[in-house]
């Protein structure tokens, strides 16, 4: 299962939140897809887009859970998160936090863990 995801940072003009969106293909077919307002307001492109691969991450564990109940069978799919933001990225993948994103660090650890247990790939 590979799942893109995007952020806008900041582009809504009356509360500066920012659009996130995630698509997740399944058996290369769109499988599940959505978009929302983050509810946390992203002070940089790098946290906005850092919110939305967690956003994603929960959906994708979401649907894992769902096709290996469906498919007795089988196993959980491998997943695979496309991020379009390198910065974002490296921070996943780097041991530690940074002290300006140590709160967003924090908050949204269950990428770095996702990644450090080889639950997710990423792209």
């Amino acid at each position: 299962m590979r799942v893109a995801t995007d952020a806008d940072w900041a582009n809504d003009v009356q509360d500066r939140g920012s659009v996130l969106g995630y698509m997740a293909i399944l058996f290369y077919c769109p499988g599940h897809w959505g978009s929302t307002i983050q509810t946390v307001v992203a002070l940089s492109s790098l946290t906005a887009d850092f919110i939305a691969a967690n956003d994603a991450l929960q959906q994708a564990e979401w649907i894992q859970l769902l096709t290996t109940e469906v498919l007795t069978n089988a196993n959980p799919l491998q997943l695979i998160l496309q991020v379009d933001n390198q910065p974002v990225i490296h921070r996943i993948k780097r041991d530690g936090s940074s002290g300006s994103q140590n709160a967003v660090d924090i908050r949204f650890h269950a990428l770095k863990d996702a990644w450090r247990t080889g639950l997710m790939g990423l792209e």
